[in-house]
């Protein structure tokens, strides 16, 4: 499944992996993986959550410190380690690919991870996104034009 990340995706994962190391933990949770991909620069997912008010600045403000440090760039999918994934993570991760093949979608980027993070996290993940006016249904629509 982490084959079909696009390289933002990838790049989104391993600011997951970086959040939790620096934050003390061994396994990177659906709260890093929102750090990850409101700091992948450019990315859907980025321009979404930023829209919804939800950057770096207001990730800090919220007491989830955004720390930007250098990281080597993933270009395979074989340079991330899905074993420092939490179980949620990688639950999100299935959800995102889920949702990329109903789209018919090749590959997951960091826009399906988005929706998924609002469909499968866990309910402080999920808030964090819905607080701001965030929900799938919206972020589908938005992005992809898609309507239930």
């Amino acid at each position: 499944m982490l084959e079909r990340l696009t390289p933002p995706a990838r790049l989104a994962i391993a600011l997951a992996q970086v959040e939790a190391n620096e934050s003390g933990q061994t396994h990177a949770t659906p709260q890093h993986l929102l750090v990850g991909l409101a700091s992948t620069p450019g990315s859907g997912a980025a321009r979404v959550l930023a829209d919804a008010g939800l950057d770096s600045r207001s990730l800090e403000a919220e007491g989830r410190p955004y720390r930007l440090t250098q990281v080597i760039v993933p270009h395979e999918p074989g340079d991330l380690d899905p074993s420092t994934l939490a179980a949620e993570t990688q639950a999100v991760i299935r959800k995102a690919a889920e949702i990329a093949d109903e789209m018919h979608h090749p590959l997951i980027g960091t826009e399906h991870l988005v929706v998924a993070v609002l469909e499968a996290a866990d309910v402080k993940t999920r808030e964090t996104l819905t607080s701001r006016g965030l929900t799938a249904a919206e972020v589908r629509v938005n992005v992809f034009g898609q309507r239930e």
